[in-house]
């Protein structure tokens, strides 16, 4: 939403493109580790959101001048995301209807065991971990965490270094309106304030309200060390 903004459009002359709105039907039913593009995509656009693992990133035909950035998350907090939008509120496309009869099913805690072996299996883990096992590598790569989108006091400094990296120059002003248009609170106000809302709350560590110790051991199993290669805390 923020990069099809009129400011933004009007300083970087670029429209966002959504790969997988072209598709029929909608959505990419690839894992992660799978998504491979062998065509480029569009000139002077803005491509995202791409959910894709480090080395598709790398088979990416690109021009000679683009930028790139990378927006990560505590993957425990992906997964309680998941598992309420999943079952509530996501548009139904592709498996999902399946996905949400399963979790409707469910416990909270057999729901969250199910999530965290479909998001394993569907390739997340492993596409996070394929970004920070080449972090060291991939200087010209803005990383930084969904967490900071969602901090009132961070949101601005992390949209002007974004917009800077970006080679998008917007005034501090217009960054303000942007920040101020996009914030969390704003948006959970204007969508509803359920706890199933898709704006549910998006603060770092949530997880630990729904994890149970059967459901933290499952996803240490299947994730190992990854909150640790992401410098996320135990």
């Amino acid at each position: 939403m923020i990069f099809s903004d009129d400011l933004v459009y009007k300083k970087s002359g670029m429209k966002t493109y959504s790969y997988q709105q072209f598709l029929s039907p909608k959505g990419d039913p690839r894992k992660i580790s799978e998504r491979i593009f062998p065509d480029p995509f569009p000139l002077k656009t803005i491509v995202t959101p791409l959910y894709i693992d480090y080395h598709s990133y790398c088979l990416i035909k690109k021009p000679a001048d683009f930028r790139t950035f990378f927006i990560f998350r505590d993957p425990r907090d992906i997964i309680v995301s998941w598992y309420y939008s999943i079952k509530y509120t996501h548009p139904l496309m592709g498996k999902i209807p399946e996905h949400r009869e399963k979790l409707k099913s469910f416990s909270i805690e057999e729901g969250l065991i199910y999530s965290i072996g479909y998001l394993n299996e569907f390739g997340v883990f492993e596409a996070l971990r394929s970004w920070f096992q080449a972090f060291e590598c991939i200087p010209d790569v803005l990383f930084f965490p969904f967490e900071e989108l969602t901090d009132k006091k961070k949101q601005k400094f992390v949209l002007n270094r974004l917009f800077s990296h970006c080679g998008i120059e917007l005034s501090s002003k217009n960054i303000d309106k942007i920040v101020k248009k996009y914030s969390f609170d704003r948006l959970k106000k204007k969508k509803g304030k359920s706890r199933f809302s898709h704006y549910r709350k998006g603060i770092h560590g949530d997880w630990k309200n729904d994890f149970t110790p059967a459901v933290l051991n499952k996803f240490n199993d299947l994730a190992g060390d990854l909150t640790i290669l992401m410098d996320y805390k135990q």
